[in-house]
């Protein structure tokens, strides 16, 4: 068997997350609305840029303390030998900070351009129909909890064969009119069935594969 050394084996190491489950199990798990994922979009995408920030001052830090050591071990102006060393060994840990820190502002940033692609898309999606007045968006936050309440309904019908407890508490939360028509839905369960597994609630991963380049492009550029 062919030796590989942990440079060759760790550069497949991924220690953010991939578009793919930033699609699918992060924002495209998040909601079967296009309003739900947008506001995880958001959600995801406000974290990120924080972190953006946070990173970058974790980054600048670790430069001017590596500088610092520098400077003093070249100048060898210590006390005594074990001062050195120890700024000698403190000089290397902040090296391996740095280099980490600069590590974890590129995946950060990776992250901050794909939520950003697609709270883009979703909010393209959201405006076509009519612009985000205050009424709409509570029409859109309404209709948001009633898909959850229906997707929870169909999931607990398919692993339990009833409603669950907190299934019950979430839809009686509803108001009257919209409690009354997800209880008409345990009459049919069938068609509850086949409406959780046909719906589609990809709402972005197609537009993803041609606004990438443009958007990416233009996203990485603001953020330089």
């Amino acid at each position: 068997m062919k030796r590989y050394t942990l440079k060759d084996l760790l550069q497949y190491h991924v220690g953010s997350h991939t578009e793919f489950q930033q699609d699918h199990f992060i924002t495209g798990r998040a909601s079967r609305t296009v309003y739900g994922q947008f506001k995880q979009a958001l959600r995801e995408l406000y974290k990120r840029v924080r972190g953006n920030t946070d990173f970058g001052y974790t980054v600048e830090s670790l430069e001017i303390d590596v500088m610092e050591l520098a400077a003093r071990v070249t100048a060898r102006k210590h006390p005594n030998s074990y001062d050195l060393m120890r700024d000698e060994l403190t000089l290397k840990k902040k090296k391996r900070d740095l280099e980490q820190a600069n590590l974890s502002l590129l995946d950060n940033k990776r992250e901050l351009v794909r939520f950003w692609q697609q709270a883009c898309i979703l909010f393209e999606k959201l405006e076509m129909d009519m612009p985000l007045t205050p009424d709409r968006l509570r029409d859109l936050d309404e209709s948001m909890w009633v898909e959850r309440a229906k997707e929870l309904m169909a999931l607990d019908f398919m692993v339990h064969n009833r409603i669950s407890k907190g299934t019950l508490e979430l839809i009686m939360c509803l108001p009257k009119y919209q409690r009354m028509n997800l209880i008409k839905l345990t009459k049919d369960v069938d068609a509850l069935y086949q409406w959780y597994e046909n719906e589609d609630h990809g709402h972005f991963t197609q537009e993803l594969s041609y606004i990438k380049p443009m958007l990416k492009k233009h996203i990485t550029e603001l953020l330089s």
